[in-house]
């Protein structure tokens, strides 16, 4: 039997609404789709300790797990708490020691390095700043110490985290629906002589999409749909209204309400600035997009470019309104090349679906257990 435990010191959410709460959602579901026992040590601390308990048990009845996979938070492990008060500090990595003395390779997903960059101080506060920073780079520390594989979004955060520790891309999947991918290669590109793009994400920060917003007021028959938070619009419209025209529409809603607006697009916008944080940036957006065979336009922003360049799925740009604006235009007057990207789009969903990371998580780990584990492990027990 095929037996896993999945970690994660928050509650993981039935119908998670963003980003963060959506990959661990997504990644439980494809342990147990790929035919594995799962025994979760999930939630917030007291209810992790209580699995804790439960899992230590079955180890020590005779259970055996063939690894240990983790999703981290973008908090320090010790404040992962809702209230952020740190009642078992030290308990998790206490837990990842015990596993690994029991011959279970631990392996943990880690989120973000936001708070190595400027992003960090803009978003705290100096006293905030002084208590999280110490926290972020214990938790580094013990995670050198207790993994046997550190999962990343990017080859490029290797730098900012762990240099030397051992490591392995695991970017986000995607959830692709046979008869929507049939469907979308059906489809003629801008039939209508008007070329329809779609973005869904913040507009602020890291995320400013004035640039994109100029190149589509810039572009007759281009038409973007931009959904964006609802209370983020109000606060940002008056800095866009330079930009705006009637072919640009903002919308607000929900994860579960996105399908028709990839659907009807021909393009998906990924048009971000030039800075260092961002080229390490792997969005989960960008990975739906592809799920429906959605092309992708991408400012050259390191990761996302060359992944888009490698898989053939889209075009790269400058991250000027004139460069967007230019590849906008080249596009809707050649829907031929728009059929060409999606057919690879088509065909990378097909092998970027968040089973296939689960699986490529799954082997890796085996393959430590295989080669560094024991199954003989009463000496480590004792």
């Amino acid at each position: 039997m095929k037996r896993c435990i999945y970690f994660h010191p928050h509650p993981v959410s039935d119908d998670p609404s963003i980003g963060s709460s959506l990959r661990p959602n997504k990644m439980l579901k494809a342990f147990r789709a790929l035919g594995y026992e799962v025994a979760e040590v999930t939630g917030y601390s007291a209810e992790r300790r209580e699995k804790m308990r439960a899992v230590k048990k079955m180890i020590s009845d005779g259970a055996e797990f063939d690894f240990l996979y983790a999703e981290n938070t973008n908090d320090p492990v010790a404040l992962a708490d809702a209230d952020h008060i740190p009642r078992h500090p030290f308990m998790d990595f206490s837990f990842f020691k015990y596993c690994k003395r029991h011959g279970i390779p631990v392996g943990l997903f880690y989120r973000d390095i936001y708070w190595k960059f400027p992003v960090f101080k803009s978003a705290a506060s100096l006293p905030k700043r002084m208590v999280l920073t110490p926290l972020f780079r214990y938790d580094v520390m013990r995670y050198k110490k207790l993994l046997d594989v550190m999962f990343l979004p990017t080859e490029m955060m290797r730098q900012f985290v762990i240099p030397d520790i051992n490591f392995a891309q695991l970017p986000p999947g995607g959830d692709p629906d046979p008869d929507t991918l049939s469907e979308r290669l059906l489809r003629t590109p801008a039939a209508d002589g008007k070329l329809h793009i779609f973005y869904v994400g913040s507009l602020t920060g890291y995320y400013d999409c004035k640039k994109l917003f100029e190149a589509v007021k810039m572009t007759g028959n281009v038409y973007l749909t931009a959904c964006v938070p609802k209370n983020q619009w109000e606060t940002v419209n008056g800095s866009y209204a330079p930009y705006m025209c009637d072919r640009i529409r903002i919308v607000h809603k929900s994860a579960s309400e996105l399908a028709p607006y990839y659907i009807e697009a021909d393009i998906f916008a990924c048009c971000l600035k030039n800075d260092p944080y961002l080229d390490m940036a792997m969005p989960l957006k960008l990975f739906e997009s592809i799920s429906y065979g959605t092309p992708v336009l991408a400012t050259d922003i390191r990761s996302i470019s060359e992944f888009v360049e490698e898989n053939g799925i889209g075009w790269v740009t400058g991250c000027g309104a004139e460069n967007i604006a230019a590849a906008l235009e080249r596009l809707k007057n050649d829907p031929a090349e728009i059929s060409e990207k999606t057919k690879n789009t088509v065909t990378a969903a097909g092998k970027n679906t968040w089973r296939d990371r689960a699986a490529r998580a799954a082997e890796i780990l085996t393959e430590i257990k295989n080669t560094k584990y024991t199954k003989n492990t009463e000496d480590t027990k004792k």
